[in-house]
């Protein structure tokens, strides 16, 4: 039997919402210094979490906890980049021990 972490998150002032944490298509959960596939030609690193409340020195939690929710990736050709759900094709390439 799987077991997936949800968390509550606030939609507005009023308004809660229960939701996944961020995971590639494949259902992998995203994590700290996972090297992913952004989309094809273009790779990237999760430099941090705000689902599973991971981050870099790089990346404090800081300067990027207002974000509540997703994933940071820096990725090669477009930068820093915020998901809080995986690009089509997006998939962990190698996770980081």
């Amino acid at each position: 039997m799987r077991h997936t972490a949800w968390m509550w998150v606030l939609i507005d002032h009023k308004r809660w919402a229960l939701e996944e944490p961020m995971k590639y298509t494949d259902g992998t959960l995203a994590k700290l210094g996972d090297k992913i596939l952004v989309w094809e030609g273009n790779e990237g690193v999760v430099v941090c979490s705000m689902d599973t409340d991971e981050y870099s020195e790089e990346y404090p939690k800081e300067a990027f906890g207002y974000l509540e929710r997703g994933i940071m990736v820096l990725s090669e050709k477009a930068g820093l980049i915020h998901y809080v759900k995986p690009e089509e094709g997006m998939r962990l390439i190698e996770r980081k021990r």
